[in-house]
C-alpha cells in the first residue's frame, strides 16, 4: 500500500524468548479483564508487517505492542509513533522514496502509552528504560533509512509501540534468560494496564461477550 520496503529475518533466541514474554503478558492482562489478540500464535508463524497492522486494526486495538530483545543495556527503550517519522530507500525500479507518518492524534496517543509503559519498566527491569520519538535505521544493510520502525509507519490508525528489552548478555540472537523474561514481562503488563485505565480504553471484555 505505502510502497515501503519490509523486511524481516530470523532470529531464534529472540523469537522464542519474546513469544514467552507475550503470552506472560497476555494472561497477566487477561487477568484483569484486557482482552488480548497476538498477532502470531507460535513463534513459527510467518506474519507479514502489514498482515499484523490489518489483524490489529480488524481487532479494533487500543493499542498494538511490538515486543523485542536487543544486545546492550542502553538499548533498553519503547519507541512511540511520531507525526513525521519517515523510511526512506530504493523502490524496486530503483528510485527514492520517501513514506511518512501522518496521523498526530494516533502519534500522541502512542507517546502517552509509550511513556507510561517505560515508566513501569523503568520500576521493574534492572536498567532504565526510555522513551523515544526516534530511533535511527542508517546504515543497516538491506534496511531503508529513517527513524520509524516499519510495523509503526504502517499503523495509522491503531497506536502502535515498539518494546525493545537491552541486556549485556543476551537479546537478539543470544537468549536473555528466566529472570529477564520474568521482569521484562511484568513491566510490560503493569506499564499497559496503567496505561489502558488512564486512557480510560474500551479494552475490557463486556458482561455479554463470549
Amino acid at each position: 500500500k505505502t510502497g515501503a520496503k519490509m523486511s524481516d529475518y530470523p532470529n531464534e533466541a529472540e523469537d522464542a524468548d519474546v513469544m514467552e514474554v507475550s503470552k506472560s503478558v497476555k494472561t497477566a492482562l487477561e487477568d484483569d479483564g484486557v482482552e488480548v489478540v497476538l498477532l502470531k500464535e507460535d513463534v513459527g508463524d510467518n506474519v507479514s508487517y502489514r498482515e499484523r497492522v490489518d489483524k490489529a486494526k480488524d481487532a479494533g486495538a487500543d493499542v498494538a505492542v511490538s515486543i523485542h530483545t536487543t544486545p546492550g543495556v542502553n538499548y533498553s527503550m519503547v519507541i512511540a509513533q511520531n507525526e513525521g517519522g519517515y523510511r526512506e530507500g530504493a523502490t524496486e525500479s530503483g528510485e527514492t522514496k520517501r513514506v511518512t507518518f501522518e496521523n498526530a492524534d494516533v502519534a500522541k496517543k502512542s507517546q502517552d502509552y509509550a511513556k507510561t509503559v517505560a515508566d513501569a519498566r523503568t520500576k521493574a527491569e534492572p536498567n532504565p528504560v526510555k522513551m523515544t520519538t526516534s530511533l535511527d535505521f542508517g546504515g543497516r544493510e538491506g534496511l531503508w533509512s529513517g527513524n520509524l520502525p516499519i510495523i509503526q509507519l504502517l499503523s495509522e490508525d491503531v497506536p502502535w509501540i515498539y518494546s525493545e528489552y537491552g541486556t549485556d548478555n543476551g537479546g537478539g540472537v543470544n537468549p536473555i534468560g528466566d529472570d529477564a523474561k520474568k521482569v521484562y514481562a511484568e513491566g510490560l503488563s503493569t506499564g499497559l494496564k496503567e496505561a489502558l485505565s488512564s486512557a480510560d480504553c474500551g479494552s475490557s471484555k463486556s458482561d455479554d461477550e463470549d
